[in-house]
């Protein structure tokens, strides 16, 4: 029997589990980009790599049943199936593949040490790695399942892992890069125009901090809205979305944007008391501008969303400056 938690992610609709798989990858590139390569990162990142292996192992070869059956040698069969007769469900096997790989390349590449987290050959080698051993992985797994008549030996497996790896390790070369850029004056474009853009980035980095942690809580936002408003009533599909989004932006807010120098549980808790409080001011607005957009003025629901985050961000922003993380003066 399959794991009900495989069951669950394989029964999403294909936007829903792609929104998710861009969430993972954004958020994680995100912490990455900060916490690697420190030891307790580290081992966060082998511990979960570990228990995606058993979770993958136990998925493609303990739980299946043994009986014969056909390799399928030819690549891409899956998406030619899809494309002549409109076969969706090997369009969802094909995409899930893809899924079920993509913790492994996050996990695997941050696992790796590094002597500079800014080095792109660094990166590069940690990327190249991941993806070989990706490869070998699934292709093992698919000889097994072939060998022992536990499951087809599909080429298209072996495309849509190895696609998956490559897709988990990404972000850490992004992250790589995006440090490169940011931190070396040698850079390989070595012009006037993109010091001059790099130089401005510095000058400007706490606001385009904001903007990118304010895009990207957005995302999260509204990922989780749209993934629970189909089954739930809006404004609760709003509070759910809030307040993960909430922990997320306070994590974001207080390392890349503010970059707090507060220490201590108890001075953290506070705050995070100060930070909590001032979204829910500004989420009890955005729940009045929703409920009177949409009852009121009969705006749709999405659109009224999109509206409200304009006006939300500014009001965060100034909280945040002025209360929260306010800087004291010596």
């Amino acid at each position: 029997m399959e794991p009900i938690l495989f069951s669950a992610i394989y029964n999403l609709p294909l936007r829903s589990s792609a929104i998710l798989a861009v969430t993972f990858l954004l958020l994680w590139g995100i912490l990455s980009g900060r916490k690697y390569p420190s030891a307790d990162w580290r081992v966060l990142c082998g511990t979960l790599f570990g228990l995606w292996l058993a979770g993958v192992l136990y998925y493609t070869l303990l739980c299946r049943d043994i009986y014969p059956r056909e390799p399928h040698l030819e690549a891409f069969r899956a998406l030619r199936l899809f494309f002549r007769e409109g076969d969706t469900r090997t369009l969802r096997q094909f995409w899930m593949n893809i899924l079920l790989f993509v913790p492994g390349g996050v996990f695997y590449t941050n696992l790796l040490p590094s002597k500079d987290r800014a080095s792109l050959s660094d990166a590069l080698r940690r990327c190249g790695l991941t993806l070989l051993t990706g490869f070998a992985f699934t292709l093992v797994i698919e000889a097994v399942q072939g060998r022992a008549n536990l499951g087809q030996f599909e080429t298209d497996d072996i495309i849509a892992n190895t696609a998956g790896t490559f897709l988990g390790a990404l972000p850490a070369f992004v992250a790589a890069a995006a440090l490169f850029l940011y931190t070396t004056e040698e850079n390989p474009f070595r012009t006037k125009f993109f010091r001059g853009c790099v130089n401005l980035l510095r000058r400007f980095r706490e606001a385009i901090a904001y903007i990118f942690c304010g895009g990207t809580t957005t995302f999260v936002n509204w990922s989780v809205y749209f993934l629970t408003a189909g089954v739930i009533h809006y404004l609760g599909a709003d509070v759910i979305a809030w307040i993960v989004s909430v922990l997320f932006s306070f994590a974001a807010n207080r390392t890349l944007v503010f970059r707090s120098e507060v220490r201590g549980f108890f001075p953290i808790l506070k705050e995070g008391a100060l930070f909590v409080a001032g979204r829910l001011f500004t989420f009890a607005a955005e729940l009045g501008m929703h409920w009177i957009g949409v009852e009121v003025f009969g705006i749709p629901a999405d659109i009224m969303k999109f509206i409200i985050a304009i006006a939300v961000a500014f009001l965060n922003y100034a909280f945040g400056k002025l209360v929260v993380f306010r800087k004291k003066k010596l």
